[in-house]
């Protein structure tokens, strides 16, 4: 019973394992590929800055006029902005999608210690077992014997007394 109680308890076991793999590999896909998002934007974000520098060296080379550099700084200045706070969400991101792998990669290490003591646990009970089986066994070929003797006494004994009897009569007689 405490066997089929444990192989039960192993397969939830194994269950819960696979399931936190799965969510494991999901939650490292996910980061990988907020990671390259951010990256991205990041990217986005040096090309805007790099724009709005040259529009600075553009108006001190009096390539651009005051109002056309205010109006493409200020779209530019916007769209900055706008990345930033979307670098921002995506390392927010990022960051609870890696505190959640931490806790998984915490699950599965507690799951497969919880495993491995089954494991033990089970190996312990079924060695008990064949000790216990192999006990059984010997009793029971020690108790075949004992019957057999017991058997052979009382034919013996039987023998002597059918002896006894016909000895008996022939005195008589």
């Amino acid at each position: 019973v405490r066997i089929s109680e444990l192989e039960k308890g192993n397969e939830a076991l194994n269950k819960n394992l696979a399931e936190t793999k799965t969510a494991l590999e999901g939650s490292q896909a996910k980061t990988k590929e907020l990671s390259s998002s951010v990256a991205s934007l990041k990217e986005q974000l040096a090309g805007l800055e790099t724009q709005k520098a040259e529009l600075d060296k553009a108006l001190a080379a009096g390539k651009e006029t005051e109002a056309s550099y205010q109006k493409k700084v200020r779209a530019l200045n916007g769209s900055i902005a706008a990345l930033k706070k979307q670098v921002g969400e995506m390392e927010s991101l990022v960051a609870a999608k890696d505190a959640e792998i931490a806790a998984l990669q915490q699950d599965e290490a507690a799951l497969k210690a919880a495993a491995d003591e089954q494991s033990k646990a089970m190996a312990a009970l079924n060695a008990e077992k064949d000790a216990l089986s192999s006990a059984l066994d010997k009793t029971k070929a020690d108790k075949k014997l004992t019957t057999l003797i017991l058997g052979a006494l009382l034919a013996i004994a039987v023998i002597m007394a059918v002896v006894g009897i016909v000895r008996g009569r022939r005195k008589v007689a």
